[in-house]
């Protein structure tokens, strides 16, 4: 398990509509409506994360202190 990078990230909101409709059959919580820090550092007190805004994905700057989701995937 690992945090994903921003680009990581960006394809899993890309693809949220069957993401959420597997994460939904397996009684997991969806990804709606929600800013998911991604594992990319901007900076010493930065951090991408991401979020979808008018199906768009919005990339943003943001310090590390704030508070935002994190959703840890698999690799397989």
């Amino acid at each position: 398990w690992f945090v994903p990078s921003s680009g990581e990230l960006n394809k899993l909101l890309q693809n949220q509509a069957a993401v959420n409709a597997t994460l939904d059959s397996l009684g997991y919580p969806t990804l709606e409506g929600k800013t998911y820090w991604s594992s990319t550092e901007l900076g010493t007190r930065s951090a991408a994360a991401l979020h979808e805004q008018d199906s768009s994905i919005v990339v943003m700057e943001a310090v590390k202190d704030q508070v935002f989701y994190v959703r840890a995937i698999r690799n397989f």
